[in-house]
């Protein structure tokens, strides 16, 4: 008996041991890497996806951008940045990283020529959710825009120079003003530009006191128009829960409202074919959680049908198969992302 449990003992020891050897530790986390934003060149052929590392030296998240076939074979590095999207014709892929004058910036690597990447922006804030147009000749992106509040702070008289005085108050009418991890948010709204794609200067489209940030832009097949998530309309900051589909012309920047539906619209994509536009969307409730479905509808808002209702499971990242049939799209369950 003495004997069995000496065995056990050591068992349990060795266990143990083996255990702590598995287990995560800080240590682990200086080589944590992970990869993000897969994108199928248009041909099928090479996958371009992102790679984040952490710079020990620099105490940051790097990222540089990866190329693959698309069977896994030839992995390799690129270049440094990040958000890499292929161009229609595939000759191009659009980019951001840090530049000039500051922050993030757009920038175009043209594929068989020899020599650094363009920069093709020269933004003053950081740009985001950049997509070519299907003709190639624009690339259009999110950027914040800066504004006034409309309650101006009580005037005193010009500061002398080199006076160190009290720094002003800061005046706060906005519902969102803060952010965890960020803090106070600088007063302003999220709006649609587009940049020619051989560089120039970036062009607001979109205007107003509304954020045009939920999941995503999306292209017309005849590259006039985008299709963007927002909430137009003078509740918008008290409206929780609720975002449309609008379309804006590129050229003389009218604005048509495609869905008009209680609840959320987002992550708007045109089929190649060019008639229909899926996305993903919620139903207005009470409740704090509402999920979220899979819908399609024609280019013009008509005809809107919930594909997924059937499915007890939340959709995301969709996508239309080459000839306009139907619609890929992700899902995770069960600690694993599959696709349907």
């Amino acid at each position: 008996m003495k004997n069995f449990l000496s065995s056990l003992f050591v068992i349990c020891i060795l266990y143990a041991q083996s255990q702590e050897k598995n287990r995560l530790s800080l240590e682990h986390y200086k080589n944590y890497e992970w990869t993000s934003n897969p994108k199928l060149s248009p041909d099928g052929e090479q996958i371009l996806y992102s790679r984040t590392w952490i710079n020990l030296v620099d105490d940051k998240r790097e990222t540089d951008l990866w190329i693959m076939n698309n069977d896994g074979s030839t992995n390799r590095f690129f270049m440094n940045g990040s958000n890499g999207k292929w161009s229609p014709n595939e000759n191009k892929i659009a980019f951001t990283k840090k530049g000039e004058p500051n922050g993030t910036q757009i920038f175009v690597k043209y594929l068989g020529v020899e020599g650094d990447p363009t920069q093709i922006t020269k933004l003053e804030k950081s740009p985001s959710n950049i997509e070519w147009s299907p003709d190639g000749k624009y690339i259009a992106f999110l950027m914040h825009v800066s504004s006034d509040p409309a309650l101006k702070p009580i005037g005193v008289p010009n500061r002398p120079k080199g006076a160190k005085w009290t720094e002003a108050p800061n005046v706060i009418d906005q519902v969102d003003y803060s952010q965890d991890r960020v803090g106070f948010l600088e007063r302003g709204f999220s709006q649609l530009f587009i940049v020619p794609a051989d560089g120039g200067t970036a062009r607001q489209i979109t205007f107003g006191e509304y954020d045009d940030v939920s999941g995503g832009i999306t292209w017309t097949r005849d590259s006039k128009k985008i299709i963007f998530s927002s909430y137009q309309k003078p509740e918008a900051e008290y409206a929780r829960g609720q975002s449309n589909l609008y379309s804006v012309d590129i050229n003389n920047l009218e604005i048509n409202e495609l869905t008009t539906r209680e609840g959320t619209e987002s992550s708007p994509k045109v089929s190649p074919d060019g008639t229909k536009v899926a996305f993903i969307g919620s139903t207005w409730s009470k409740n704090f959680y509402n999920d979220r479905k899979m819908y399609v509808m024609n280019i013009d808002g008509s005809d809107l049908e919930c594909v997924t209702s059937s499915l007890d499971q939340t959709p995301s990242s969709a996508f239309w198969s080459s000839n306009s049939s139907g619609v890929y799209f992700n899902v995770r369950e069960y600690g694993q992302s599959n696709v349907y």
